[in-house]
């Protein structure tokens, strides 16, 4: 598992996201918001909170972050 540090972490809260791949038994293009730095042993994680098909969230280490995810300027420009 590879992580982000807390600098990176932390600066990540409050970006749009949108995933690139289905994930989780959410289609393509499914839209986030990165809500939360997770302190992890190795080092930390991300919380997106999706709003499909209900309000949900889940973590994401930096590999899976960067594959499976892209991000946006605001929650319009994904």
């Amino acid at each position: 598992m590879s992580t982000f540090s807390q600098e990176e972490a932390e600066a990540k809260i409050g970006r749009s996201v949108k995933t690139l791949i289905p994930l989780a038994g959410m289609p393509r293009g499914t839209r986030g918001t990165v809500t939360r730095a997770l302190c992890m042993p190795e080092g930390y994680a991300v919380i997106v909170r999706w709003q499909w098909p209900r309000p949900r969230a889940m973590w994401f280490d930096k590999e899976v972050y960067q594959y499976a995810l892209v991000e946006a300027a605001n929650r319009f420009d994904c």
